[in-house]
C-alpha cells in the first residue's frame, strides 16, 4: 500500500479499515471482518484515538451480521467505554 510505503501508518490503517468495511458490505464477509480487525489493530498502535468508537460500532455490526455476538457484544461495550472517555459522540446511538 502506498500509503505504507511512505510511512503514513495511520492513513494505511484507516484504508485498511475502509477497505475491509467495503469488502464486507460486498459479501465477502469474513475477509471484511478480518480487514477492519488488522485496521482497527492498526490504528490502535498508531496512538490516534479519533473514530475509535465509530469504527467499534461497525465492526460490531459486522460481528452481528456475521453471528459472532460475544465479540459484537465486546465491541459495543468497548465503544461505549471510549464515548465516554473521549466524549466522541457520533456513535452513540
Amino acid at each position: 500500500m502506498l500509503s505504507a510505503e511512505h510511512g503514513f501508518t495511520s492513513w494505511s490503517a484507516l484504508a485498511t479499515r475502509l477497505h475491509g468495511w467495503i469488502l464486507f458490505n460486498q459479501g465477502r464477509k469474513e475477509e471484511g471482518v478480518a480487514e477492519m480487525q488488522e485496521g482497527h489493530a492498526d490504528t490502535v498502535a498508531t496512538g490516534i484515538n479519533l473514530g475509535i468508537p465509530n469504527w467499534r460500532t461497525a465492526l460490531a455490526k459486522a460481528y452481528m451480521e456475521t453471528g459472532r455476538l460475544d465479540e459484537a457484544s465486546h465491541a459495543l461495550r468497548e465503544a461505549l467505554t471510549l464515548i465516554e472517555q473521549s466524549e466522541e459522540r457520533i456513535s452513540e446511538a
